[in-house]
C-alpha cells in the first residue's frame, strides 16, 4: 500500500497512504485552488469593470471596491515571487507589497 494517490475531489487535500495509518497531505491541491480563485477573480473584475462601465450602481462599486485590490495584490506578489531572487529583499518587498495594495 506504498504511494497510494486517492483524490477525494476537486476542493480536498490529495492523500497519500504511506503505511497503514500513517498518511501525507500534499500541499498542491491547495495551490491548485489558490489558482482558480485567481481565475474567478479576474473573470469577475472584467465583469465588474464592463457592467460598472454600461450600468454604474452602488453593488459595481462595491464588488470593484472588492475585486480590483484582490486583483491587484495576487498579481503584484505573482511578480515578485518569479522576478526577485535576492534573499535579503524578500521581507522587505513583503512589507512593501502589503502597504502598496
Amino acid at each position: 500500500m506504498l504511494s497510494v494517490t486517492a483524490r477525494t475531489g476537486c476542493l480536498r487535500p490529495v492523500v497519500r497512504k504511506l503505511l497503514p495509518g500513517l498518511t501525507q497531505v500534499s500541499h498542491l491541491s491547495g495551490v491548485a485552488t489558490h489558482w482558480k480563485a485567481e481565475r474567478y477573480v479576474s473573470v469577475l473584475t472584467v465583469g465588474a469593470m464592463v457592467g460598472a462601465a454600461v450600468h454604474p450602481t452602488l453593488a459595481f462599486d462595491h464588488a470593484m471596491a472588492i475585486l480590483v485590490p484582490l486583483h491587484t495584490h495576487w498579481g503584484l506578489e505573482q511578480v515578485f515571487t518569479d522576478y526577485v531572487h535576492i534573499k535579503p529583499l524578500i521581507p522587505v518587498i513583503g512589507i512593501l507589497l502589503k502597504l502598496l495594495t
